[in-house]
């Protein structure tokens, strides 16, 4: 019996059958069975063979045609051009970007002075570098003028330790830094550091001055007619002529206090710190300070857009393997890592002899060259130690890159891996 099978299942299905069995599916209208097929008349010629032509032969798949030498050679080279120019930006950028956070915030300097104890390092040297430049006279602008000629050693640490205490001094650092930058980034801010004097003012209207100035003098020589007509003159006009430090030859305390309150009366309760050192670097400064700060922010965009870049590295045949491609991005990673590494170095120890020279230019006493020194080496160990760690991260992992890319193609082409 003829059988009719389902063309969406395969079931086999009785003769006449509509629908499939198993699936339901429509079944296609069987045909009766074909005849049987009658044996051959006998016949007295034999067959004749019959002749088929020879199948067309199926024509080779034809590969994808390769690149000419020349397109190759272009496009390897555009790679390359892609990573020496990540290479470029990021040993521009990066190193711009984080010593600008460094050298262009007053939290540094603030921070550097104190871990390196100015406020208190600061009376004992001040000492020490009074006594070795012997000063005639201790003149201020504005103010009092005093004749310290005959000062001693003794003298000068008796000042340091009523006038320059440790708070004091942190304060006035602290503010004096805050108005430099102040200055420096506002535009058209004028020129003005001023220093707080107001205790001074208060120290020489009390007691404690008239001690002050008492014990100051009585190590001194007996005055003299004219130094005593010197000091009746000079209490009438504090900044006429410089106030002649001696011992009067009889108890004139009465005369103590107008010269102490002649002293208060002459004082400030701020006072312009130009009067004490040259503060015109500041106003050299100002546009150095406005460049740095536009170039420091243009590299903090142009980091992110150098790493855009190392993708296209990837575009030479010779990345497209395995090895190829972690050496094409390790080997950028890792060169940018090491140029880096070696400008925080050039950081550190350049600026570091640029500050020693400098200190021993100037005549300063071997201590205050220590202090200067000390500072600056702490401001710049913080901006060597800033594009330290992010040149680390890009030298580690380059440098792991590249080993793994370079024992890939090692072993590929020694040892058939």
């Amino acid at each position: 019996m003829a059988e009719n099978i389902c063309p969406q299942c395969g079931h086999v299905n009785r003769q006449g059958a509509r629908f499939c069995k198993a699936c339901g599916s429509s079944l296609p209208a069987s045909s009766p069975p074909p005849p049987a097929a009658r044996p051959p008349a006998y016949s007295s010629t034999p067959p004749q063979p019959v002749y088929a032509p020879p199948a067309a032969p199926t024509p080779p798949r034809r590969s994808p045609r390769p690149a000419p030498r020349s397109e190759a050679c272009l496009i390897t080279l555009l790679a390359q051009g892609f990573a020496v120019l990540f290479i470029l930006l990021v040993c521009i950028a990066l190193p711009t970007w984080r010593a600008g956070q460094v050298f262009l915030s007053a939290s540094t300097y603030k921070d550097a002075l104190s871990n390196q104890d100015f406020s208190g390092r600061f009376p004992a040297l001040f000492v020490e570098q009074m006594d070795a430049d012997r000063p005639t006279e201790l003149k201020m602008e504005g103010m009092a003028c005093i004749n310290t000629a005959n000062f001693t050693r003794a003298d000068w640490q008796a000042i340091s330790d009523q006038f320059l205490k440790p708070d004091w001094l942190q304060g006035q650092i602290d503010s004096l830094i805050d108005q430099s930058f102040t200055y420096l980034e506002t535009k058209g801010a004028p020129l003005a550091l001023e220093i707080e004097m107001a205790q001074f003012k208060d120290l020489f209207n009390s007691q404690a001055g008239f001690d002050f100035y008492q014990s100051l003098v009585a190590s001194k020589s007996t005055c003299s007619f004219f130094d005593i007509a010197a000091l009746g003159l000079w209490v009438l006009n504090p900044q006429g002529s410089c106030l002649a430090v001696c011992r009067p030859p009889f108890d004139l305390d009465q005369n103590t206090w107008q010269i102490i309150g002649a002293l208060a009366g002459s004082m400030p309760t701020r006072y312009p710190l130009e009067y004490f050192v040259d503060i015109s670097l500041l106003s050299d400064l100002k546009p150095l300070y406005l460049v740095a700060s536009w170039i420091q922010t243009a590299a903090k965009v142009l980091l992110p857009a150098a790493f855009l870049l190392l993708p296209f590295t990837l575009i030479s045949r010779r990345a497209r393997s395995i090895h190829g491609g972690l050496l094409h991005f390790g080997l950028p990673l890792l060169l940018s890592g090491l140029l880096c590494l070696l400008i925080a170095g050039a950081i550190y120890f350049g600026a570091d002899l640029v500050v020693g020279s400098v200190a021993t230019s100037n005549n300063l006493v071997p201590g205050m060259r220590a202090l200067i020194s000390d500072v600056t080496g702490e401001i710049t160990r913080q901006a060597a130690l800033a594009i330290l760690l992010p040149a680390l991260a890009l030298l580690l992992p380059g440098a792991l890159l590249s080993a793994i890319g370079a024992g890939w193609w090692f072993l590929g082409r020694h040892k058939g891996f």
